[in-house]
């Protein structure tokens, strides 16, 4: 485990004193002079194909005496476009849990006023425009590539929006291992939506992690982030296990171009999914065929295959979570849970997570998948 629950109290001070830090194009909110404060945050993260965001509001930006927004005082701070570094934590120590660019600012006149801001990763940027033409690239990995290499997103990575790139060949590329035999085209599309379908096609994770952009293959970091125990760092928990839509079997069929022969492919798996026997004799046998024109060689139509079989598995197990506030907690990532009993306690995949911080205090929810029970 990367986190041990007693390391994260003594860090966080006994999760005591919920605090929030936002820096504007580097500058500290903390420096305004005229008193204003930051509250109500939320921040989204994912590991699925949505754009992360993040909203605060600010208060006690009015004059006193005329109740105008004090404009000047707000102004670095609100910029749209600007980049955006947010932190969430404990008084003395906290961690960075989103950066991204400010895309929408709402002046809100009310009982008490306050300026809500809203911030994006960086997919917001890639889903403005569409183009279309040609991409150098043979490969949908080397076509990722080449999109995060144009100007716009080396202005990004400039400032700090864009940080680090972790992009996955794909499995096309070893079928097209000779230069010149295809290249990528791009269908009057975003970049987002053709980085999206890239990632479906594979059964891959497009998204961003405070500046990080992944492009993987889903589920690929197998390493177990932290254990979520009951009387810990839970709240509250929800565990549910469904077997509407799981099959054993996927089956890829298609046609290879350049050998003018019928393609086939079929993947099995057999997960643990019950404490008996009575689902795996109802599942025996159960498949899906897909007829996939683009699966043009026996290995892509094997990946298709293994991809939609693990895609139709971790539907199997959910987990909704309710935590004590933990900046250390994002998606992407393996979690254990525990203190539960079977068949609750299991290894699930963090898919969304959300941080909160009201007045309330400070929370984390996440959604996690499980593809099976543990045999632990």
């Amino acid at each position: 485990m990367k986190y041990q629950y007693q390391q994260l109290k003594k860090k966080y001070n006994n999760f005591s004193v919920p605090v929030v830090h936002i820096s504007v194009e580097g500058k500290g909110f903390e420096a305004n002079q005229t008193n204003m404060v930051v509250s109500e945050v939320k921040v989204r993260q994912t590991c699925g194909f949505k754009a992360g965001d993040a909203v605060f509001s600010i208060y006690g930006c009015t004059d006193p005496k005329t109740e105008e927004f004090l404009f000047d005082d707000l102004k670095p701070y609100i910029a749209l476009g600007s980049c955006v570094v947010l932190e969430l934590g404990y008084l003395g120590e906290s961690e960075e849990v989103f950066c991204g660019y400010i895309a929408r600012v709402e002046f809100i006149y009310e009982e008490i006023p306050s300026v809500e801001v809203t911030l994006m990763d960086i997919k917001g940027v890639m889903m403005a425009g569409a183009c279309a033409g040609q991409l150098r690239a043979s490969s949908y990995g080397e076509a990722v590539r080449e999109i995060f290499s144009g100007n716009i997103y080396k202005d990004l990575k400039q400032k700090g929006i864009i940080r680090k790139l972790d992009i996955s060949d794909t499995p096309d590329k070893q079928e097209n291992s000779e230069e010149g035999i295809h290249t990528i085209e791009l269908y009057s599309e975003s970049a987002y939506e053709f980085v999206v379908k890239a990632a479906k096609k594979f059964y891959y994770e497009f998204f961003v992690d405070c500046g990080d952009v992944y492009f993987r293959k889903a589920k690929s970091d197998e390493s177990e982030l932290i254990l979520l125990c009951m009387d810990e760092l839970v709240l509250s928990m929800r565990v549910n296990y469904d077997i509407r839509g799981i099959f054993r079997e996927a089956e890829v069929r298609s046609v290879d171009d350049a050998k003018g022969v019928t393609v086939k492919a079929v993947k099995k798996q057999m997960n643990k999914l019950s404490c008996g026997n009575k689902v795996n004799a109802l599942l025996k046998g159960t498949r899906k065929v897909y007829v996939d024109s683009s699966a043009g060689s026996k290995n892509e139509a094997e990946s298709r295959a293994e991809s939609l079989l693990e895609a139709s598995a971790f539907g199997f197990g959910t987990l909704e979570c309710e935590c004590i506030g933990v900046p250390v907690l994002r998606p992407g990532h393996f979690i254990r849970l525990g203190g539960y009993g079977t068949p609750a306690d299991n290894r699930f995949y963090v898919t969304d997570v959300e941080h909160i911080l009201s007045e309330e205090g400070y929370v984390t929810r996440l959604t996690a998948q499980a593809a099976s029970l543990d045999d632990t």
